[in-house]
């Protein structure tokens, strides 16, 4: 689904990430949501619910990732652990494949 958000168009979609463990069965784990609640906790479920619900936008300087619930950006500190944010700041910018 697409809208927009401050008059830019958005992808809004369900987190979804990916089987962290591939040796493992797929029929097992292998779908987890990132979810950022309402006290801007960033945390991983199985299940989708509203604070797995994101905004995407893409831009020239990145992908803005954004909690519809929450409406905190999704940010990565330099050791890839991932927190929530009001302000959107540069490690909040994520890069197209990664890294």
């Amino acid at each position: 689904e697409t809208s927009l958000v401050e008059g830019r168009p958005v992808e809004l979609v369900h987190s979804r990430g990916h089987n962290a463990n591939p040796g493992r069965p797929s029929h097992r784990h292998a779908t987890l949501y990132i979810q950022i609640n309402n006290e801007g906790q960033v945390s991983k479920t199985r299940l989708q619910n509203d604070n797995t619900l994101m905004d995407i936008e893409f831009t020239n300087t990145g992908i803005l990732i954004k909690g519809r619930k929450s409406a905190r950006y999704l940010c990565s500190h330099t050791n890839n652990t991932l927190y929530s944010t009001f302000q959107l700041m540069e490690n909040c910018k994520f890069k197209e494949g990664g890294a």
